[in-house]
């Protein structure tokens, strides 16, 4: 009897799903929630968080950081590090000069430049920087990109990531009238959670940071040692920094290196004294409403599975047991209160034992091509279609609702995407039965089985969205244009994301797998979910705006796509690039090059 594979892809696609919908599934919940307004000082010496409740408490003895300035157009300008190897092969680190203006705008239109003192000065690596670094900030302080036209000026040539955290640190203090403190410096990428990512050649850019008279260099948390090019050996950065005459730190995020540049503290959102967010008692009970159905329906596709027979239960046992450990994780959630994160435990329960069920109907199947024919007539493109027509039907009145339309949009994205690649794997099996292995047989048919059903979850999580949607709440809907202005900033954004993952890890791929560099795409959607994501939302994107007609429903559609595309891609770049995810010949993730900052 034929194993179905289970595909390089599916070990992480079933958990985004989930992963995804239950960040969602809180969000929601916290629009439908109690108010809470942060009150911060200016100046002076403490910050306080006042709640609804009425209570405050201190957050800091530096100064906050603003954003009242009305200084524009504002100029900021800071020296990046950098390092080079020159044609004879000696490396060295260097300073990079940029400045980042930022004026207002009142066209509404998202737009970022990037101004090369040189011919072709920078590369795709720099530009994604350019881009998430005024995502960033924005979103930190709460403001909209489109209000704003910012542009990157930088002398010489460069390319790369690692500038990211400080072009992002730069912007912020462009749109708050804050000062940059000339002798600090850093190296890191920046990641959409204001994270800092590793790096490399930092012992040489402490060489460069010493040269421009720097006294304090940040590094991205667990790059303490990192590998010098120079002696061919692991450095200890403090060390070979005090050597130089310098200060080197660690840090996680924007919230610890800012004030060693400004002196000031960033805002955080949502600071209330208990540390709970608050979630509307509606909203709650849906949650808690929607776990139960999830986890019954799991329990009846187990139920039927244990009827298959026993050679069929054997073979798929894994996800069995995987549905019923999920279980008992959502029941534990709803036992201490977390309904969001027990609804997502019931959605990947359902995933699993769903599973375990179509897999071991297949198994009892002789004639594989007649079952792929079979599933092919089974798609969920149907269910879809519907699932599409209500969505542009559904006008949302708040922000609750508006993001729950948005969300479900991004799983029907992910949805229609799934049937694509399942059917694709299907009609491989249909048109060339005879001219397969078994083992390849397998793995098409795996592949074909896991994305109808990543299909289907995704389709289940959109219907929840809209039910979620019923009790959302928040502030009415007064902005309708920023819809189509976000979903812009973040289809860019994630444009951007792919192009660097295209030029700094593809090839790198190619070379390590002994491929082309198009054969090296290929494979790298196989290995990596977030990848797959990521470039079939962009493709989506452009899918949604040619079949729906200009109005609310495809700007809601195109932000949710657009959404998707941007946290996929800046994910795989965090997987692959930032902490430097090691795969197996099967394509599992068998560790990171960097995995302190994942704690």
């Amino acid at each position: 009897m034929r194993g179905i594979g289970r595909g390089r892809r599916e070990r992480l696609a079933v958990f985004l799903v989930v992963a995804g919908l239950l960040a969602v599934a809180l969000l929601v919940a916290g629009c439908g929630g109690s108010g809470q307004t942060t009150t911060t000082a200016g100046t002076g010496s403490s910050t306080q968080s006042t709640t609804a409740g009425g209570s405050s408490t201190t957050q800091s003895s530096l100064a906050q950081s603003t954003t009242t300035t009305n200084k524009y157009p504002a100029k900021v300008s800071a020296q990046g590090l950098a390092y080079s190897t020159s044609s004879s092969g000696e490396v060295s680190g260097s300073t990079i000069d940029f400045t980042v203006e930022v004026d207002k705008q009142a066209t509404k239109k998202v737009a970022v430049g990037v101004r090369e003192g040189e011919v072709s000065g920078t590369g795709d690596m720099w530009r994604a920087a350019a881009w998430t670094a005024p995502l960033v900030a924005t979103d930190l302080l709460n403001l909209d990109l489109a209000d704003y036209t910012i542009d990157y000026e930088v002398s010489g040539r460069i390319d790369g990531p690692s500038a990211g955290a400080l072009m992002t640190i730069a912007t912020i203090a462009a749109l708050t009238g804050d000062t940059l403190n000339p002798e600090v410096t850093m190296t890191g990428t920046i990641n959409p959670d204001y994270t800092i990512g590793p790096v490399g050649g930092i012992p040489q850019k402490l060489e460069g940071a010493a040269k421009a008279g720097k006294k304090t260099v940040l590094v991205p948390l667990g790059e303490r040692y990192d590998y010098d090019i120079k002696s061919d050996k692991m450095v200890d950065l403090v060390q070979r920094g005090t050597e130089l005459g310098l200060t080197v730190k660690e840090v996680a995020d924007l919230y610890e290196a800012y004030p060693v540049f400004t002196g000031k503290e960033l805002p955080k959102a949502g600071s209330g004294s208990s540390g709970t967010p608050a979630v509307s008692p509606a909203a709650e009970q849906k949650l808690k409403d929607l776990t139960t159905e999830n986890a019954n329906s799991a329990l009846q596709a187990l139920s039927e599975f244990q009827a298959l027979s026993q050679d069929a239960q054997d073979s798929n046992a894994a996800y069995a047991q995987a549905a019923q450990d999920t279980l008992t994780k959502a029941d534990n959630l709803v036992r201490q209160g977390s309904m969001g994160a027990a609804y997502g435990q019931s959605l990947m329960a359902v995933a699993y034992a769903t599973q375990a069920y179509v897999r071991g109907i297949a198994y009892g199947i002789a004639d594989w091509q007649k079952l792929a024919l079979e599933l092919k007539g089974m798609s969920p493109e149907k269910d879809l279609s519907d699932l599409a027509t209500k969505l542009v039907a559904t006008s949302p009145k708040t922000i609750g609702e508006a993001s729950c339309v948005m969300d479900a949009w991004a799983n029907l994205v992910s949805a229609r995407t799934a049937v694509t690649d399942g059917t694709n794997a299907l009609d491989e099996i249909a048109n060339n039965y005879d001219t397969l292995t078994s083992d390849e047989l397998g793995q098409y048919m795996g592949e074909a089985i896991n994305m109808y059903v990543y299909a289907d979850v995704s389709r289940s999580a959109a219907e929840d969205d809209l039910k979620l949607a019923e009790v959302a709440q928040g502030p009415a809907v007064s902005s309708p244009e920023r819809i189509k202005q976000l979903s812009e900033a973040y289809r860019r954004a994630a444009e951007a994301n792919l192009a660097m993952l295209d030029s700094a890890v593809i090839p790198q791929k190619a070379e390590a797998w002994g491929v082309s560099v198009e054969l090296a795409k290929i494979y790298m959607q196989s290995y990596d979910t977030y990848y797959f994501e990521g470039t079939a939302a962009v493709a989506q994107v452009e899918a949604l705006l040619e079949e729906l007609p200009d109005g609310p429903a495809r700007d809601y559609a195109v932000l949710g796509a657009s959404f998707k595309a941007f946290t996929s891609s800046a994910a795989s770049m965090a997987t692959n690039y930032n902490y430097g995810a090691q795969y197996d010949d099967n394509g599992n993730i068998s560790g990171f090059t960097y995995d302190k900052p994942l704690t």
